[in-house]
């Protein structure tokens, strides 16, 4: 990695240290290469020199062969935002909880590690952010701990594997609270046939001149009110997410999906097979030799029926 010339160079104990001031932010670097002498002294300069009163950290674990190290050594407890990466490493559980547990972090919180099946977040620690929660390959995150962290901002998780339970429960919890933190969530999940069931709150379909006051870039799902005049508008992402900020206009899948739902909803005996079915709409000019019209109709219906497993849900 290359330093520009805005890097003051330090060396201490014959370790280079790199260190950048920018926009009011400290930016402090350290080249080791054995693993544990020159990394504690770093740890120690950084906590004798660099008063940090909530520092942002990243850890990449794939460069630490001894992760006792960080959980023995590592000077801050309290910080800003945290980030954990590894692409190479499956991480192991026990070593990875004790070090959440070891952090409070105030604003916002990223893990981008492998998708290990056999890691789980400790169902104890729990999240409470003022920016965002967001988990990439998150069958690490069980149940319990998203329940728990519904007191973030904003929470953002990919490649998760709940069931549609867990998504009513975490709206339940919300709609028998006092909530004032959560503004936005979303959730990739698996492929799965299953989808949430939000009649219990009874859900108002999307009225675009009620929501628009707000959210001009959301379309369907439905609104469910909290006793207090909160709403949150639930849905599929895939089906109701557009780009306001560059002016992209509505899909036409997001108003057949919300047409279907609105069918569903209107329907006397509420067919799961009507509640499933989508009308594919063939446009001109998108049919040649490999891609058949067939071809087409399959590719979209299989892209909804994997956009339904994603949940998405905004307060206002």
């Amino acid at each position: 990695m290359r330093y520009g010339k805005e890097y003051q160079k330090m060396i201490i104990n014959g370790m280079k240290i790199r260190i950048r001031m920018k926009d009011g932010k400290l930016t402090v670097v350290g080249n080791f290469r054995s693993p544990k002498t020159p990394l504690l002294v770093f740890l120690e300069h950084l906590e004798e020199f660099c008063r940090f009163s909530r520092p942002c950290v990243t850890l990449n674990l794939d460069h630490f062969a001894d992760y006792s190290i960080l959980l023995d050594y590592f000077p801050f407890t309290n910080l800003k935002t945290l980030c954990i990466r590894s692409k190479q490493k499956s991480v192991p559980s026990e070593e990875l909880n004790r070090l959440m547990s070891h952090f409070e972090v105030s604003e916002y919180v990223k893990f981008c590690i492998l998708n290990d099946k056999d890691f789980k977040l400790d169902n104890s620690i729990r999240f409470r952010l003022s920016d965002c929660l967001d988990i990439r390959n998150a069958v690490c995150l069980s149940p319990e701990t998203f329940l728990n962290s519904s007191e973030c901002s904003k929470i953002e998780i990919f490649g998760a594997d709940f069931k549609p339970e867990v998504y009513e429960q975490f709206v339940s919890n919300w709609y028998h609270s006092t909530n004032q933190l959560l503004d936005y969530v979303s959730s990739w999940d698996k492929p799965r046939h299953e989808v949430s069931n939000f009649d219990k709150f009874q859900p108002m379909l999307w009225d675009p001149q009620r929501r628009s006051q707000y959210y001009n870039d959301y379309h369907g799902g439905f609104d469910i009110k909290r006793i207090d005049g909160k709403v949150a508008t639930v849905g599929y992402r895939y089906f109701q997410a557009s780009n306001s900020e560059d002016n992209e206009p509505p899909k036409p899948h997001m108003f057949e999906e919300y047409d279907r739902v609105s069918r569903v909803s209107n329907s006397e005996d509420n067919d799961e097979e009507e509640e499933i079915e989508d009308v594919i709409v063939v446009p001109e000019g998108v049919v040649d030799e490999y891609n058949t019209k067939q071809r087409y109709i399959e590719y979209h219906k299989r892209q909804r029926k994997e956009g339904r497993c994603s949940f998405m849900m905004i307060v206002w």
